[in-house]
């Protein structure tokens, strides 16, 4: 309808004003007769365009959320938005007004930061965290550490070189004391055979040194013995005074640990302290969520403290049993020197007796010397028995001290080995992790200020200073350049294309503006009100559009399809025929008239470009008038196009091909 209101505005525009309109022919009377409206061919530009209505409206709407980056909203009083996180903003400062035009980067609010500095704060500590243990897996175990480590290499090792050195000398004593023992059997055999044959004095005297060389003997192995004792209490203290050492060292580590867990809950206990704070001066500043999740972090940093001065009494009550047991192996080690001391004087005492014995022993000498062979002889198979089962024990022993020392070994390799590859990677990955919530925290931080992403116009202003600023966009912007969108039939489409120059009529202001098509959505529109006609959503942007242009306005876009500059143009009415055999019938000066075959360009609803046929200045039909017979002059008339009936009236009027009125092709 209004491409066809235009056919007809531009019809009457030709035929009234620039063309002319004249009726050529006899005057109305009694007889009929055929006369012509004309108009005259001119030369001119033919423009074709395809009209659509649309609505005004920014090319972006950004929304502004304390703590966010500025992200595009629904509409420009949208105020939902899920930006901000969790945290709470108290409203500083409002600057901005709505309808007030802001420059790119121009402040339009601030809150205070407090709440979200705590979050950074945290943040960088993690992160601290992270790259500290990066740094302890990729350079490997502190020198403490390593020293601790490396003492338990050295204790396996001094207890190896403890069995390997006892071995020999508990050999030693062993193949004394059997050889004693088969020498005293020797003797004791000797002497009865002996005081058998020599008489009594002689068996009296030689069990007497029988006894004496006992004597003499248990002496050196009490001497031995008393050797091996000492070597191994020197080993043992050795062995004591390195878990002495690790066991302070591991008190220390433990009240280091108290430290750091202690500074964890003061830390904790200050945040649920500042929320509490801002509860009481503004109830509902801070979540109940985020309450509980101070008190469960205060709860967790009381437990670690807890946990930790528990591993300190545990390591202290370590180090006091330790220093205990030192304390009684000392004594156990007096009383071990007191008995050998004992020994060796009973055996000393035994020895001076047995020289005693010599000089005043007397009778039954072959029955002593009877039972000193017997005693030999269990003396010998007891001592053999006993010598079995320690070479067992002395052979265990070494074997076990061997296997300390590799694992002391293995141990110390596993502990100063570099961190595996999965290890640095599960680093790094907390690092980048504790990194993004550095950098998400500062950008919290530095949204606590809210300036323009672009240049634009403040279409909400949502907060007050003072005030807790609500969830949500604080603030709406809108930014242009503006544009249009509007719906052109399938039929148009095809003929528009992105960066075409278009006409915009702002309805409200009757003003019309450039614009440029920017976007043509390739996906047709579903039909409203049950229509069949298929249209496609096109978006223009108006290239410079005055401070009064305002969101929501209606518009009238016309797009120029296409266009023929400086042609010769004959009103589209004034076709005859069909697409390929078009024809004007052209009035001569003397009023005839003949049809003219004419090569046809650019056609429009209100004018035909002629390429060849007809020249400027020709005068040709665009319609006939048929008289009436009649006694009286008709009046009236008018101009139709199909569809559109104008005018006509009183029995009279133009026509083309019969009837009433003037009818386009």
């Amino acid at each position: 309808m209004k491409l066809r209101l235009l056919a007809v505005i531009g019809l009457i525009a030709i035929g009234v004003g620039a063309i002319g309109v004249a009726v050529i022919g006899p005057s109305f009377g009694s007889s009929s007769s055929t006369q012509y409206l004309t108009a005259t061919a001119t030369q001119e530009n033919v423009v074709a365009q395809s009209v659509a209505t649309g609505s005004i409206a920014p090319s972006a709407i950004y929304g502004l959320a304390f703590g966010s980056q500025p992200a595009l909203a629904a509409s420009s009083t949208s105020s939902s938005s899920s930006a901000g996180g969790s945290s709470t903003w108290l409203v500083k400062s409002v600057s901005a007004t709505v309808g007030q035009s802001v420059k790119k980067g121009q402040v339009l609010a601030a809150a205070d930061p407090s709440s979200v500095n705590a979050t950074l704060a945290i943040a960088q500590a993690n992160l601290a965290v992270a790259k500290a243990k990066l740094a302890t897996d990729k350079g490997g175990l502190s020198a403490t550490d390593r020293a601790a480590a490396a003492l338990s290499i050295q204790q396996a090792q001094q207890s190896l070189a403890q069995a390997q050195q006892s071995a020999p000398i508990s050999s030693a004593s062993a193949n004394l004391q059997l050889s004693q023992a088969q020498t005293t059997l020797t003797n004791a055999q000797a002497q009865l055979a002996a005081d058998k044959a020599a008489g009594p004095a002689a068996a009296t005297l030689a069990a007497d040194q029988n006894a004496i060389n006992s004597a003499q003997s248990k002496i050196d192995s009490l001497n031995l013995s008393i050797q091996a004792s000492t070597a191994s209490a020197s080993s043992t203290s050795t062995q004591n005074q390195l878990a002495l050492t690790q066991a302070q060292q591991a008190v220390t580590t433990a009240q280091q640990a108290v430290s750091l867990a202690q500074g964890t809950l003061s830390t904790a206990q200050t945040k649920l302290n500042n929320d509490n704070a801002l509860n009481s001066a503004n109830p509902g500043t801070v979540s109940q969520s985020t309450i509980d999740a101070d008190t469960a972090a205060v709860a967790s940093a009381q437990s670690a403290v807890s946990n930790a001065q528990s591993q300190v009494t545990s390591a202290q009550n370590k180090l006091d049993t330790l220093n205990a047991q030192l304390s009684g192996t000392s004594t156990q080690s007096s009383i071990t020197d007191q008995q050998n001391q004992l020994s060796l004087t009973q055996a000393q005492a035994a020895l001076t007796q047995a020289q005693a014995q010599l000089v005043t022993d007397s009778a039954n000498l072959l029955k002593n010397d009877t039972t000193a062979v017997t005693n030999a002889q269990n003396a010998l198979a007891s001592l053999k028995l006993q010598l079995s089962t320690s070479s067992n024990s002395t052979a265990n022993q070494l074997s076990s001290a061997r296997l300390g020392l590799q694992s002391a070994q293995l141990s110390y390799a596993s502990k100063t080995a570099p961190a595996t590859a999965s290890t640095i990677a599960s680093d790094q990955a907390s690092i980048t992790s504790a990194q993004q919530a550095v950098t998400q925290a500062k950008i919290q931080v530095a949204d606590a200020t809210l300036t323009a992403p672009a240049a634009g116009t403040v279409t909400a202003v949502n907060v007050v200073a003072g005030v807790l600023a609500p969830s949500g966009n604080a603030i709406v912007l809108e930014v242009g350049p503006m544009q249009v969108t509007a719906s052109f039939a399938e039929s148009a489409i095809g003929s528009i294309k992105v960066g075409q120059a278009t006409a915009v009529t702002v309805t409200a202001l009757g003003q019309t503006l450039d614009g440029t098509v920017s976007q043509i959505t390739p996906t047709a529109a579903t039909a409203a009100g049950g229509s069949s006609v298929v249209t496609y959503a096109v978006q223009i942007t108006l290239t410079n559009a005055p401070a009064t242009v305002l969101s929501g306005m209606s518009a009238s876009i016309a797009v120029t399809t296409a266009e023929a500059s400086n042609v010769i143009a004959v009103p589209a009415i004034a076709l005859e025929g069909s697409a390929g055999s078009y024809e004007v019938r052209v009035i001569a000066a003397d009023g005839s008239s003949q049809l003219v075959p004419v090569q046809v360009g650019l056609v429009t609803t209100s004018l035909a470009e002629i390429q060849s046929g007809v020249s400027a200045g020709d005068t040709v039909s665009i319609g006939t008038v048929s008289a009436r017979t009649s006694t009286t002059t008709t009046t009236g008339g008018g101009v139709a196009i199909p569809g559109i009936g104008v005018g006509g009236g009183g029995g009279g009027g133009f026509t083309r091909g019969g009837g009433g009125g003037i009818v386009a092709p």
